[in-house]
C-alpha cells in the first residue's frame, strides 16, 4: 500500500487548495485529481472498491468524479453492476435538491452510510429535468413538459421522480433518514425552494423512519467564531421564523438514552451536536440496514456529522482499521469535505468556520460513551513525526551532520510531546518529570536516538514553530518550540517513510488518543496553512494601504 502513505506536507498541500478554490467536478482540478486517487487507495486498504463514474459532472457537478462504493473485502469477488446503480444515479439525482443525489460514503457491518441534499422542489425538478433533456442528458423518466399541463400529470411526474429516489434508497438498504434542516421547507424571497421526506404531502416516504434533527446551519458557526471557537453555552435561536421544524425522536431510542430529547432548544451547540451524534451512532449500531444523513445542500451540515461519524466509528477500530491517523483525516477531509462540494473559500470570508468546528469538536467525543460495542483497534499510532526542541538545542543547521550525537548528549533537556497545536502535555505514567521539569517520553527517546543515527546524514535543520492560532495554541513547556525540517525546506512530515515509521511511538492507542492525534495533526496542518493565509492576507491589505498612503502624499 506505498501508494496510501500521507505525509504532514501532502495533508497541508490539501488544506490550502481547499481554502483556495471550491472543488467542481468538470474543473478537472490536479490537486483534487490526485486526492481521490489517494481516497481510492486508502479505502482499498480494508474494503473492495467499485468506481461509479461521474466524469464532467454528468450526475452531479460538485461530487467525485468517480464515486467510490464500498464492499466487505470478502465479498469483493461479487460484481456489483454499477450500471444498473448509475442509471438510477442518473434519474433520481432531479428528486433531489442541487441535483445531489442519495451516495453511500461509509461502509459499517454491511451497512451503507449515505448523503445527499434534501428533497428538491417541483419547480427545480421540472427545471433540471427540462434542462438534461435539452442538453442530450441520461434522463428517463416522463417528459416534464407535458406534466405541466394538467394536475394530474404533474402529481404523475413528480411521483415518478420521488420513485427513482425512493428506489435509489430501497438499492441501498436505507430505511432511516436523519434530517438535519431547521425547516419544513427551505424558503428564499417567499417562495419554497426545497421540500423534505418529513412533510411530503403523497406520503411517500411513509415506510421510511424520518428522524428530523433540526441542526444550526453554517451561519450559526459565525457566532462561534466570536465566541473564540466555544460551543459551549452557545445557544441557537429557536423562535426564528423560518424554524419551524419539530424534533420527532422514535420510542425506541427515548428508553434507550438518559436524554430529555423534548428539552432540545436548551441544549448549547456542544450538547446538541454530541446528542444528535450519540443517536446516530446508536442507531448505525443497532439497526439491520443504512442510514440517510441530509441537510438542505448536504455540504455543511452533513459532512459535518458524517465526517463525526467516520472519525468516531475509525477510533473504535471499526472501521478503516488499517489507516492511521494521518491517513483518516486526509480521508476525511478530502473525500467528505472537498470532494463533495464544501464552500470552504466562501465559508472562510463569513467567518462561517463549520469545518474547523468539526475536527475541534473531536475533543468532546473521546469517551465510552461514544464508543460503538467492543473497540477493536488493529493499526499502532505512526503519525506524529515533529520533534520539539528547546531554545539551548544544539542541533541548528544543516552542517551538523551528526546531530543525533549532540542529542543523544543533550536528551536530559528534550521534550517529546504527544501533543502539539492546542493541547497539552501528557500525563500518564509512561511519561516522567526531570530535573528541568521538562515532560519526555522515554520510550520515544530510545527510538529516536536509534533512528536518528540512521538519518543523521541527510542534513537537518530546526525552524522556529511559535506562531499562534488566535493566540489559542499555549506552549507545550516553557522552552521555545522547533520543529525540524529536511534541506529542501520542508516540514520533517515529507522524511522517508522508512524513517518517519521507525520516529514513531508503536504503542496501540485507546479512542481518546487516536481522537486527540487527529485533531492535533488537523490544528497542526491548519495553523500552517490557513490560518497564516488569513494572516498573510490581512497583513498584505495593510500594508497595500499603508502604500497607497505614502504615494498619495508623496505626490
Amino acid at each position: 500500500m506505498a501508494e496510501s502513505n500521507i505525509t504532514q506536507q501532502e495533508l497541508s498541500n490539501l488544506l490550502s487548495s481547499f481554502a483556495s478554490h471550491s472543488y467542481k467536478t468538470k474543473d478537472n482540478d490536479v490537486t483534487a485529481g490526485v486526492a481521490l486517487e489517494r481516497c481510492k487507495h486508502l479505502c482499498k486498504a480494508d474494503y473492495g472498491v467499485t468506481i461509479i463514474n461521474n466524469f464532467d459532472g454528468d450526475l452531479c457537478g460538485h461530487y467525485p468524479s468517480r464515486i467510490l462504493l464500498l464492499q466487505p473485502k470478502s465479498k469483493c469477488q461479487q460484481q456489483i453492476n454499477t450500471d444498473e446503480i448509475r442509471n438510477l444515479m442518473a434519474n433520481a439525482k432531479f428528486a433531489r435538491c442541487r441535483s445531489r443525489f442519495v451516495v453511500p460514503v461509509i461502509l459499517y457491518n454491511e451497512k451503507q452510510i449515505c448523503r445527499s441534499s434534501t428533497l428538491a422542489s417541483a419547480a427545480e425538478m421540472y427545471g433540471r429535468a427540462s434542462w438534461d433533456i435539452y442538453l442530450g442528458g441520461e434522463y428517463q423518466g416522463p417528459s416534464p413538459l407535458r406534466s405541466m399541463t394538467s394536475s394530474s400529470r404533474n402529481v404523475d411526474f413528480c411521483d415518478r421522480i420521488r420513485g427513482f429516489d425512493i428506489e435509489l434508497l430501497k438499492k441501498l438498504s436505507v430505511k432511516r433518514i436523519f434530517d438535519l434542516m431547521i425547516e419544513n421547507k427551505k424558503v428564499k424571497f417567499g417562495i419554497h425552494v426545497t421540500s423534505s421526506e418529513k412533510i411530503d404531502k403523497e406520503q411517500r416516504y411513509n415506510k421510511f423512519s424520518i428522524i428530523p434533527l433540526p441542526y444550526p446551519g453554517c451561519e450559526f458557526f459565525r457566532e462561534y467564531k466570536e465566541r473564540n471557537y466555544n460551543c459551549g453555552k452557545l445557544f441557537f435561536d429557536w423562535d426564528q421564523a423560518n424554524a419551524d421544524a419539530i424534533m420527532d425522536i422514535p420510542e425506541e431510542f427515548i428508553s434507550a438514552f438518559d436524554i430529555s430529547w423534548n428539552t432540545y432548544k436548551s441544549w448549547d451547540l456542544q450538547t446538541l451536536t454530541k446528542n444528535y451524534l450519540k443517536l446516530i451512532l446508536t442507531s448505525i449500531e443497532k439497526d439491520d440496514s443504512g442510514v440517510l444523513i441530509h441537510c438542505i445542500s448536504g455540504w455543511d451540515r452533513t459532512p459535518l456529522f458524517i465526517s463525526l461519524v467516520r472519525l468516531s466509528l475509525w477510533a473504535d477500530g471499526k472501521i478503516h482499521q488499517s489507516l492511521s491517523c494521518l491517513e483518516i483525516l486526509y480521508l476525511t477531509i478530502a473525500y467528505d469535505w472537498l470532494l463533495f462540494g464544501h464552500q470552504l473559500p466562501e465559508r472562510l470570508d463569513k467567518g462561517e468556520d463549520i469545518f474547523y468546528f468539526c475536527f475541534d469538536f473531536l475533543q468532546y467525543i473521546t469517551t465510552e460513551e461514544f464508543c460503538r460495542g467492543n473497540v477493536a483497534i488493529k493499526k499502532v499510532f505512526r503519525d506524529i513525526k515533529v520533534l520539539i526542541l528547546p531554545t539551548n538545542s544544539p542541533i541548528r543547521s544543516d552542517a551538523d551532520v551528526n546531530c543525533y550525537k549532540s542529542y543523544v548528549q543533550h536528551a536530559d533537556n528534550y521534550a517529546y510531546p504527544y501533543n502539539f497545536g492546542h493541547g497539552g502535555t501528557r500525563t500518564d505514567s509512561s511519561f516522567t518529570k526531570d530535573h528541568h521539569n521538562v515532560t519526555h517520553n522515554n520510550f520515544f527517546h530510545d527510538s529516536l536516538s536509534r533512528d536518528l543515527k540512521e538519518y543523521g546524514s541527510s542534513g537537518l535543520t530546526a525552524v522556529d514553530s511559535r506562531n499562534s492560532f488566535s493566540n489559542r495554541i499555549k506552549p507545550l513547556s516553557s522552552c521555545d518550540s522547533w520543529q525540524f525540517i529536511s534541506e529542501t525546506g520542508s516540514a520533517s512530515n515529507s522524511m522517508p517513510a522508512a524513517h518517519a515509521q521507525s520516529l514513531s511511538d508503536r504503542r496501540g492507542l485507546t479512542r481518546k488518543e487516536r481522537l486527540d492525534t487527529v485533531r492535533k495533526l488537523f490544528m497542526n496542518a491548519y495553523e500552517s496553512t490557513i490560518t497564516y493565509r488569513k494572516q498573510s492576507s490581512v497583513t498584505g491589505y495593510i500594508f497595500d494601504q499603508l502604500s497607497s498612503g505614502v504615494v498619495s502624499i508623496v505626490g
